[in-house]
């Protein structure tokens, strides 16, 4: 289901190549005009509410302003906003708060997770905003060959969102079976007492360190103007193993990102609000600074940089495994606290 989401950063410059090299730039900016409308009129006619506060686990009909056309056609008969099992929203609960997703980032499992995915996504994008200048420049590619090359790492990034997702199951299944537990069990249901930093990390420093070792090399064969296999074939690696860090495209986009609803269960969409937020704000500083990184130091050191600064991760991720659960157990009974609090406030101010 992600493949093509989470490689779309790396085929996105195939199609663009070749439309630019055909028809001219600016159709591919009239290409995204018509794709996007096309999406949001799909999205329009029929993606469903799914916001727990509105619908609750999917059992409570949305009130008629939330249906979608097809929903509509389907079941007409409005629903009754006052009937059992609704909770009555408030004004707070109505207007979105964008800061919640910057608190959340404050916590100490969360920030870890967060600036992995960061690092490794930055990265990502030094890499794939200055392929087309430095092939252009050391192998006198045109447009549709620059736009070729990226398939490379495209092809890495849908093979590692394919394969990533069935190990991530595999290791869930297997902590699983070490901690006594059925999947799909009512002990399992309460993942507060299941150890899911562990879980969700197990296995991840093998891509982590594939990517690095990808990473500097690629710089250097760029440098050395080699065979533009060697450049090519680095590329598929990282951009297999990045998309299984990151994963996000981009733990990381599987990863990281059911790791931040694993934490938030009860406000997925601020969690990875949390996430795309921090990943897209280091990719843009990535690309700001990766053509001055170019200029001083060179095409071979400028990647051994963003290799060598990809090793700030693993005691980081270390320390999350050993003790993300200490904290985020803390955090789940503190905020349970709250929530009791704020509803015997609730119950003493009804009438």
């Amino acid at each position: 289901m992600n493949a093509f989401p989470l490689s779309s950063p790396a085929l996105g410059p195939v199609i663009g190549g070749a439309i630019a090299e055909n028809v001219g730039w600016r159709w591919i900016f009239w290409f995204l005009v018509i794709f996007s409308g096309f999406t949001v009129g799909l999205m329009a006619l029929g993606l469903p509410e799914t916001n727990r506060k509105v619908v609750g686990n999917g059992g409570i009909p949305p009130p008629p302003l939330n249906l979608t056309p097809l929903q509509k056609l389907v079941a007409p008969a409005p629903s009754d906003p006052d009937q059992p099992g609704r909770e009555r929203r408030t004004l707070r609960d109505l207007i979105p708060n964008p800061f919640r997703s910057i608190e959340i980032i404050f916590n100490k499992d969360v920030s870890i997770i967060l600036f992995v995915m960061s690092i490794y996504y930055a990265a990502f994008y030094a890499i794939i905003s200055t392929v087309p200048q430095t092939f252009a420049d050391i192998y006198g590619y045109n447009e549709l060959k620059i736009g070729l090359c990226y398939f490379s790492f495209g092809g890495g990034a849908i093979i590692a969102s394919v394969v990533n997702g069935r190990l991530l199951d595999r290791n869930f299944r297997i902590v699983a079976e070490q901690e006594g537990v059925t999947i799909g069990s009512q002990k399992l249901a309460n993942m507060s007492e299941f150890p899911i930093e562990r879980a969700r990390l197990r296995g991840i420093f093998w891509p982590m360190s594939l990517c690095i070792a990808a990473t500097i090399p690629y710089g250097w064969t760029l440098y050395c103007r080699t065979h533009v296999a060697a450049p090519l074939v680095l590329l598929f690696i990282i951009g297999f193993t990045n998309i299984c860090v990151v994963n996000v495209s981009l733990l990381l986009r599987i990863q990281i990102q059911v790791f931040l609803v694993d934490l938030y269960p009860t406000s997925p969409a601020t969690a990875t609000a949390s996430g795309n937020l921090c990943r897209c704000l280091f990719g843009a500083l990535s690309t700001a600074m990766v053509d001055f990184m170019l200029t001083r130091l060179g095409l071979g050191w400028t990647f051994t940089f963003w290799g060598l600064i990809c090793l700030v991760c693993f005691p980081l991720l270390e320390l999350s495994k050993r003790k993300g659960h200490v904290w985020r157990s803390a955090r789940s009974k503190a905020l349970m606290e709250e929530r009791a609090e704020r509803g015997q406030r609730r119950a003493q101010a009804e009438p």
